[in-house]
């Protein structure tokens, strides 16, 4: 209360409320203070003394030198001041990081090394020519000065130091970045100053979440295989340091069985999670539109990987992809470098015959499996069916051709492409199943419903929405004459003879 009453004595308007507070490293009796409205106060507590710091423009952030007789502060002008607590009528040193015009510094750090290099890190300041957004600029003395972009709005930062006292000069290894969706912890010994890869990340939204699958029991050695693959995907561009935040305990498998989680994304990557444990642990990262062309020309609204359904045999290992863009592909799991061509099935059209003659023999109560003599199944060199328009639709997304060598892990083995009504009316795959033991999937749109041999690489027969529901002649179901084995004749009346006499 009388430290307000002495303050107030010698202003006129009403400072604000406190928006910062620290004490001197080498005099714990002084308290320098940040009002709201960019005030600096250094008050002594046992001489009851008020001394003020007032400039051009109103102050947002401070701090001390580790000596106890300066202090740095960031103006909302985007300049750094340098003040004597002795002469707090002037400032001994102006700096301009980034010149005149500047958006205000919103948190300044000031550190010195034994040998008297000062380090100088703040967030904010940066030209208003540049418009608005997120940065940490870290100067030398030496003049260098480096500014990094941040992805996310910045929270906080604070420097990870030798020692945990403030009144001797110190050099940081590192900073640690608090962000709105992230953390972040700068290696500042490395030139360009690389990121130190985080062993708990928590980038599950960097990129949109759009589907999930998890699986409550998952076997051992499909986690230690995901972990071991996963472990050679070296992410460039980080620092060969390790994590150098310390402390605290993991908390063990809370459950008895190991939990694992697909998540599946909008920019078409598909990341698997450990998750028996506290927090997810991420495993391996699986991009499932590499195996596609560029294409430049194609709008990003046409041609989308963005991930919409995952089905995944935990016996087999086999994943099974269904995209946006209506790709569906398969992934088989393997433990070395491979290289192999990817087969192409392009599924056939159905809105062709579903616009055509609906008098034709409504009331046939009978169904008839009628074999074909080719087996519908294009090659990924095959160009003039794998992109563009044809007389089955049109496909935007072409599959690269040739044998190319993939890396261990999950490898692309076989993708169903399913043709589009035109260039701006996307056919989308709303259904798909997977039955390693039969080897066979199942995919559907909102107008057909396929089963492709995983075996042959072939389509075993596919059905119009018309023929499903009988509201039109039946379509020719279509079945390779190379499938001599019973075990499809099987299939496919057991699914003919479920699905004809469901009532309704």
């Amino acid at each position: 209360m009388y430290f307000v009453l002495s303050y107030f004595r010698g202003v006129r308007t009403h400072p604000g409320g406190v928006k910062a507070i620290s004490t001197c490293p080498t005099e714990l009796s002084k308290l320098l203070i940040l009002y709201e409205k960019g005030s600096i106060v250094l008050w002594n507590l046992q001489t009851k003394e008020v001394e003020r710091f007032i400039s051009d423009h109103p102050a947002r952030c401070f701090a001390w030198h580790h000596d106890g007789r300066q202090f740095m502060c960031g103006t909302a002008d985007g300049c750094l001041l340098v003040w004597n607590i002795r002469k707090p009528g002037e400032y001994i040193q102006k700096l301009q990081p980034h010149g005149q015009k500047c958006n205000s510094i919103n948190q300044v750090d000031w550190r010195h090394s034994a040998d008297g290099e000062q380090l100088i890190i703040f967030g904010g300041g940066m030209s208003q020519e540049d418009g608005v957004f997120s940065s940490l600029t870290i100067m030398r003395a030496s003049k260098s000065i480096t500014v990094l972009e941040l992805d996310h709005p910045l929270i906080t930062f604070t420097p990870l130091n030798s020692s945990p006292y403030s009144s001797v000069s110190q050099q940081p290894s590192s900073v640690a970045v608090l962000m709105k969706n992230d953390l972040l912890v700068i290696d500042l010994t490395i030139p360009g100053y690389p990121c130190h890869e985080n062993v708990t990340p928590m980038d599950i939204h960097e990129s949109r979440v759009r589907c999930i699958c998890y699986f409550s029991n998952c076997p051992l050695d499909l986690l230690g295989a995901l972990a071991l693959v996963g472990s050679k995907q070296r992410r460039q561009g980080f620092s060969d340091k390790p994590w150098p935040i310390t402390g605290g305990s993991g908390r063990d498998c809370a459950m008895g069985h190991q939990e694992l989680l697909l998540t599946g994304h909008e920019d078409g990557s598909i990341k698997f999670w450990q998750a028996s444990g506290e927090h997810l642990q991420i495993l391996y990262k699986l991009k499932s539109g590499r195996h596609f062309e560029r294409n430049d020309g194609l709008e990003s609204h046409e041609a989308s990987h963005a991930v919409t359904m995952i089905e995944l045999c935990l016996d087999s290992r086999l994943l099974l992809v269904a995209a946006q863009s209506g790709q569906l592909t398969l992934f088989r799991f393997v433990k070395t470098e491979n290289a192999h061509e990817i087969t192409v099935i392009n599924i056939p059209s159905t809105f062709s015959f579903l616009s055509g003659n609906v008098e034709s023999n409504k009331t046939s109560p009978k169904r008839e499996l009628r074999r074909q003599g080719t087996a519908i199944s294009v090659e990924s060199n095959s160009t003039d069916t794998s992109e563009g328009s044809t007389n089955d639709g049109y496909f935007p997304l072409k599959v690269k051709g040739g044998v190319l060598r993939r890396l261990a892990g999950y490898q692309p083995d076989l993708v169903c492409m399913v043709p589009w009504r035109n260039a701006s009316q996307p056919e989308t795959i709303t259904a798909v199943a997977l039955n390693s033991a039969y080897g066979i999937i199942a995919l559907g749109t909102s107008s057909s419903l396929t089963l492709i041999d995983l075996v042959q690489y072939i389509i075993i027969c596919s059905w119009s929405l018309a023929d499903l529901y009988m509201q039109q002649h039946s379509t020719p179901i279509l079945l390779s004459q190379n499938s001599n084995s019973s075990q499809y004749d099987v299939c496919i009346s057991i699914f003919l003879e479920f699905w004809f006499e469901v009532p309704g």
